[in-house]
């Protein structure tokens, strides 16, 4: 059985998107620090960002495309990187899971 998040969990990792009040690099590693707790619960170890995304993408198939998305691999599209967060915490806000 995959792990999942608990109601309280999801609601903190969507409280990152709520918070208007910070912007740029910041509201990056907000982002970013939200979605590696999350991250790191369903996959089941503590590591860093780049370790906790491949992890996930091999547990949930990701598309090579959104694992470089999610590292900030795309330097031509500073938002990219927020954006694909934005998209992976809103559907681990729905699902719960990977």
């Amino acid at each position: 059985m995959s792990k999942k998040l608990t109601k309280q969990e999801a609601e903190r990792l969507i409280a990152a998107l709520d918070d208007r009040g910070i912007d740029g690099d910041a509201h990056l590693l907000q982002l970013r620090a939200a979605a590696a707790v999350a991250l790191a619960r369903l996959v089941g170890r503590t590591a860093s960002w780049s370790e906790l995304v491949d992890d996930a993408a091999t547990i949930a198939g990701w598309a090579p495309s959104r694992v470089a998305r999610l590292r900030g691999a795309s330097a031509d599209t500073p938002n990219d990187t927020v954006d694909a967060l934005y998209e992976l915490i809103t559907e681990l806000n729905e699902t719960r899971q990977l």
